[in-house]
């Protein structure tokens, strides 16, 4: 969507319509359906979908780097999640060496550009779940951290989940996603970070050594 389709005029009232609990964020999830978390996540929505378990069917749920387990990854959720990771295990590890879910190994330079270049794709991108920003005066939010494959994905999905993360910062180029593109702004706590998922984060930051190599 360029910027001249952007309803730039009527943002606020179009943020305060899209502001909704997680819960029901959460129930935009329907059975069948290709969920997309993009490298950095550190949302809080996966906990509030593991809470229909009960209710859903196979789920796709492709994960580039899962930092926490909102309970997806053990052992009796196969029927209601079918978890992808991509690129780094992590806390996945133990339930892909049981053969509960598969890895998928994709460098960090391919795995967005088929769907950055719109081409055909096995899974739709049916549902993604992105952190930004508060918006701006003009209400665009932007990706921060996260930038990363976020906004192809947000571009391309049918449905986009939000959470605003205050220490996002605005960065210049395709940082930015609009209001009026975001479906669900949802209204999540953001807790700190335990220390495990601290020093998870930190092995997969690029050490001093590997910076000046590049």
């Amino acid at each position: 969507m360029s910027q001249n389709q952007l309803k730039l005029d009527n943002w606020k009232e179009e943020y305060k319509r899209k502001l909704v609990s997680p819960e029901e964020a959460a129930q935009a999830i329907k059975s069948g359906d290709n969920v997309f978390i993009p490298n950095i996540y550190l949302g809080s929505m996966p906990r509030y979908i593991v809470a229909r378990q009960s209710e859903l069917r196979n789920v796709n749920v492709e994960i580039c780097t899962p930092f926490s387990d909102p309970g997806w990854l053990q052992e009796g959720m196969e029927e209601s999640f079918n978890i992808i990771i991509r690129i780094y295990l992590n806390l996945a590890r133990p339930a892909h060496d049981e053969g509960r879910i598969p890895f998928l190994p994709y460098t960090n330079g391919t795995w967005i550009k088929p769907y950055r270049d719109n081409r055909p794709m096995d899974r739709d991108v049916d549902v993604v779940l992105v952190e930004v920003s508060p918006p701006d005066e003009h209400g665009f939010c932007y990706f921060g951290n996260g930038v990363w494959e976020s906004s192809y994905y947000a571009k391309r999905a049918k449905t986009v989940i939000a959470e605003m993360d205050e220490s996002f910062v605005r960065l210049r180029g395709e940082a930015a996603l609009h209001v009026s593109e975001i479906d669900y702004i949802a209204d999540t706590p953001n807790p700190p970070l335990n220390e495990e998922e601290i020093e998870i984060i930190a092995n997969c930051l690029p050490t001093e050594k590997q910076e000046r190599a590049r």
